[in-house]
């Protein structure tokens, strides 16, 4: 987060919002992925309907900071922001160093882990269905738990793709979701525990 190319704002309350310069180093980076990996991995990309309409904001007046992403799955799938009034036990929101901890975790993957990957990853870690709508918060307790396992995967060496491969399995399988999580969980762990013992014979 802060100022530059590649980095979100933030708001006077220091919560993060995507600007336009951010969001057009978000569309470039995805079209790079698309065309390098993408497309090769999960074919030609679906039709989304015409761009937005580009609005009218006045240059150099205070950014409004976005609602958190609602209903469906059109969008983030993992919401950064605070708890709806509905989500009590929702737990506190993720402060932004703990987001950036997440970020960095992921980078430190061989090839990294893109956002939708890391949405996907919180679902499962989660424990929600991945076709519900609606997504989960960015809790303080998901953002650790993110960061633990994207650690974990980095001591297992394993590639930003092995682990979404691994993620979309343990996702599809035909189980309860706590299920899925504590499968996962267990496969992740044998793994990183194969490497370490691996390393130190």
């Amino acid at each position: 987060m802060g100022e530059g190319e590649g980095r979100l704002r933030t708001n006077r309350k220091g919560r993060p919002y995507l600007d336009r310069d951010a969001e057009r180093w978000l569309r470039a980076l995805y079209e790079r992925w698309l065309t390098e990996r993408g497309i090769g991995a999960f074919g030609a990309p679906l039709a989304h309907g015409p761009e937005p309409e580009a609005d009218t904001a006045v240059a150099g007046a205070e950014p409004v900071e976005p609602e958190p992403a609602a209903d469906g799955r059109a969008g983030v799938v993992v919401r950064i922001g605070a708890a709806d009034a509905g989500e009590p036990d929702a737990g506190e929101a993720a402060a932004p160093a703990e987001i950036e901890a997440v970020a960095a975790a992921a980078a430190a993957l061989s090839g990294g882990v893109e956002g939708p990957a890391l949405a996907r990853l919180g679902v499962l870690l989660a424990a929600a269905e991945p076709d519900e709508a609606g997504a989960p918060l960015l809790t303080q307790a998901l953002a650790g738990e993110l960061v633990s396992v994207l650690r974990l995967a980095h001591a297992a060496g394993w590639s930003g793709a092995r682990l979404e491969e691994v993620v979309e399995r343990a996702l599809a399988a035909e189980r309860p979701p706590a299920e899925r999580r504590r499968a996962f969980l267990a496969h992740l762990e044998q793994a990183a525990d194969k490497t370490r013992g691996a390393a130190a014979a």
